[in-house]
């Protein structure tokens, strides 16, 4: 501006005129163009999705591209730990994720008022095959079957290792079309219908009609791709006038491309963003129209992002702003300036209120008579929105020097450890009651019992308790200036020194180790005793060596008491007992008397009982010796009870008892382990009339392989007697049930017959 001429400000009232004054409306939060953080709190307004560490709010992978997983995160998400995003990460096929939800579905352009946009922050997270590839952000909405439109954003993203990383903002403009006019378009980016931006019949039909909202992540060949979305939102925005194609007014350079996004301050105030103000200018000046509603600051530099901070609105209060730009020196004549104006509309959000806990520290006072004992009292005031208080919540409590926690309780509500807590430890104490906690409600009180012993001098004790969320939990506390709380504790000093305060209350003593001497404490020193005794245990005292007592001046063993016969000393000092196997009877020591028993039973080996003399067994009242088992000759008595068998060495044949005899068996054949059986010799398998060596072959009729590698057995139910294989025959009966020897033998497994004699 020249020296001395006026400033020029032109002023233009009218709204939505083509290049000159952009209205922006907003309906809960997220409009703009690029905002990094300006749209954290995006996901309160009636079209828009809000996400939690489980919530994903309807969307998942979509019927036709399933190959996706679909997850919520807070890593590295815009607005902190409270903020969560959907997080979508590519697997091998066709990947996205989709939304049918109610809000997204139907007339679009009624749902923003005639005209709108729809909005989301993205950030490409990961791509392991390509960190540095650059995409440009897009999404498809679906109308009736086989009708599909798709946005593509101009502006670049990459993962964090390329150039553009980050979260991106991106808005596609809602709005019906004229005959022959282009799908919608904007600085940000274009809608397509089968891949051109042509007019288009079926744009209106979709735009009206939205059955499905689709979310890409698979933008390489390769999969693994982890994309995060955040702040989808459907609201109004400003359209401009777009009765002749687009903005090509005489003010280009003005306010017709500003963007502006509202997010929600802990402290209850707004934090308005603007983007993309026009032409670079000198200023920019915002002023309320809505009374109670103030703007810090109110003027600042022109800058392509300004931030500004609203005051005193309230959720779903329509707040009107004027925007002045000024730009120095731009006016059409020299020395003018060229300014211009417009109008902001925002509809505030509904924002959560802000927690807030605090915490209050009491007590230190030593309770009467006692001394350096100490009690504590903290208690915890919800100062913010209710939450959800289970295991959200922890007090934490660092023990000064010199100090000890005995003890500490919340009741039922607070878990507290460790039980113990010394100098320098730490008392952790967890918030464990039911939710939610209600505004300015206060949580049971935490009391902690302490002590503080030692030396002089007697500092004072400074003690501070903090209260905090934990991570896990989310929330953020919005004031931590009332989060810490201490009180401070002075120790008497009862005792001069050198001795210090005793374990009962009011006593002074000499430190641990040390005795007092006069006025001092000193180690006791160790006292001469006379031999023959010694120092014992107790300081200062004689006593005699170990096993022996002190008599007269002498240390000697302890003497036997003496016993009056025929008692003799017993285990016991000084007890007097009767000889071994004797007990006292009267003034004697005598055997004990044996109990009577009734012929022909005698005394048994356990006291009181009455037995049957060795070798005989009680029959009704007479105590006989026990009968063998009459056996048929040549039988004898087995073994088993009742059993009879032939003498050893001996086998039963017909009714005789006779030694066993060994088979003859054909060359090569020798006699078998089996009384009776012919086999192969060791190491050899029998090969039609050959013995050989094992080998996978097979055998000659009528025998047949058999279980062991390489042999040959006669079929199951025959053995072989010669080179027959006979039947076996039926085994008679002979008295007492013993098995007939001359019966054929029962082949075993493998089809080898059995021992003679064997069950």
């Amino acid at each position: 501006m020249t020296t001395g001429q006026p400033k020029a400000r032109s002023t233009i009232h009218a709204l939505l005129r083509r290049g000159v004054v952009a209205l922006i409306l907003l309906t809960g939060l997220a409009v703009g163009a690029v905002v990094d953080a300006g749209s954290a709190g995006a996901q309160s307004g009636p079209y828009c999705s809000p996400f939690g560490s489980s919530v994903q709010d309807g969307w998942g992978p979509c019927s036709a591209a399933p190959n996706i997983a679909v997850t919520t995160s807070n890593a590295g998400s815009i607005g902190g730990a409270s903020d969560w995003y959907l997080k979508l990460t590519d697997q091998s096929g066709a990947s996205a994720a989709c939304s049918s939800d109610p809000k997204y579905r139907g007339n679009w352009v009624e749902k923003t008022g005639g005209c709108g946009q729809f909005c989301f922050d993205i950030r490409i997270i990961d791509i392991p095959y390509a960190p540095t590839t650059v995409i440009h952000p897009s999404f498809n909405i679906y109308g009736s079957p086989g009708m599909r439109a798709d946005y593509y954003a101009n502006l670049p993203a990459t993962t964090d290792a390329g150039s553009s990383p980050g979260w991106h903002h991106i808005c596609a403009p809602v709005r019906l079309t004229q005959p022959g006019e282009n799908l919608p378009s904007d600085s940000g980016g274009h809608w397509q219908i089968a891949g051109s931006a042509a007019p288009n019949v079926l744009w209106n039909q979709i735009i009206t009609n939205v059955t499905q909202v689709q979310l890409p992540v698979d933008f390489t060949p390769q999969p693994s791709e982890v994309v995060g979305y955040d702040n989808i939102c459907l609201g109004p925005g400003d359209c401009g006038d777009h009765s002749s194609g687009g903005g090509t007014g005489a003010s280009t350079d003005c306010l017709k491309d500003m963007k502006a996004a509202v997010k929600c301050n802990p402290d209850g105030t707004y934090t308005l963003t603007t983007n993309g103000a026009g032409s670079a200018g000198t200023d920019v000046t915002l002023t309320s129209r809505t009374p109670g509603v103030t703007v810090v600051p109110q003027q600042q530099p022109w800058s392509a992002t300004m931030t500004w901070t609203l005051a005193g609105a309230k959720a779903g209060q329509a707040v009107t702003l004027t925007a002045d730009a000024t730009k120095l020196g731009g006016g059409t004549a020299a020395g003018t300036d060229s300014c211009c104006s417009g109008e902001i509309k925002i509809t505030m959000p509904d924002c959560p209120k802000p927690v807030d806990v605090k915490i209050e520290k009491t007590g230190g006072t030593s309770p009467a008579p006692q001394v350096n004992v100490y009690a504590f009292h903290l208690t915890v005031t919800n100062k913010g929105a209710a939450f959800t208080g289970n295991n959200v919540i922890t007090v934490t409590d660092v023990v000064p020097a010199g100090m000890t926690f005995t003890s500490a309780s919340g009741g039922p509500d607070w878990t507290c450890s460790p039980p113990t807590v010394a100098a320098a430890g730490t008392l952790t104490c967890t918030y464990v009651g039911a939710g939610p906690t209600a505004p300015n409600q206060a949580l049971s009180t935490i009391n902690i019992s302490a002590t503080a012993l030692g030396a002089a001098p007697f500092p004072p004790f400074t003690n501070c308790a903090t209260v905090a969320f934990t991570p896990a939990s989310g929330l953020v506390d919005a004031n931590t200036v009332d989060n810490t709380s201490c009180v401070t504790v002075r120790k008497a000093a009862l005792c001069p020194t050198p001795l210090v305060p005793g374990p009962t209350a009011g006593s002074c003593v000499c430190p641990q180790g040390t005795v007092l001497l006069g006025r001092e404490c000193v180690k006791p020193p160790q006292q001469a005793c006379a031999a023959p005794l010694v120092p014992g245990a107790a300081a200062g005292s004689c006593v005699c060596p170990q096993g022996t007592v002190l008599l007269g001046r002498e240390c000697v063993k302890p003497p036997q008491q003496a016993c009056a016969a025929p008692l003799v000393p017993g285990a016991a000092a000084g007890s007097c007992v009767c000889p071994q196997g004797t007990v006292l009877m009267g003034r004697e020591c005598a055997k004990p008397p044996q109990q009577a028993c009734a012929a022909p039973l005698v005394p048994g080996a356990v006291a009181g009982s009455c037995v049957c003399p060795q070798e005989t067994v009680l029959q009704g009242r007479e105590c006989v010796r026990p009968q063998q088992h009459a056996c048929a000759p040549p039988l004898v008595p087995g073994a088993a009870a009742g059993s009879c068998v032939c003498p050893q060495g001996t086998v039963l044949q017909g009714r005789e008892c006779v030694k066993p005899q060994q088979h003859a068996c054909t060359a090569p054949m020798v006699s078998g382990a089996v009384a009776g059986s012919c086999v192969c010799p060791q190491g050899t398998v029998l090969q039609g009339r050959e013995c050989v060596r094992p080998q996978q072959h097979a055998c000659t009729p009528p025998l047949v392989p058999g279980a062991a590698a390489g042999s040959c057995v006669c079929p199951q139910g025959t053995v072989l007697q010669g080179r027959e294989c006979v039947p076996q025959r039926a085994a008679p009966q002979l008295p007492f049930g013993l098995p007939n020897p001359e019966a054929p033998s029962v082949p075993r497994s493998g089809g080898q017959p059995a021992p003679a004699g064997t069950k």
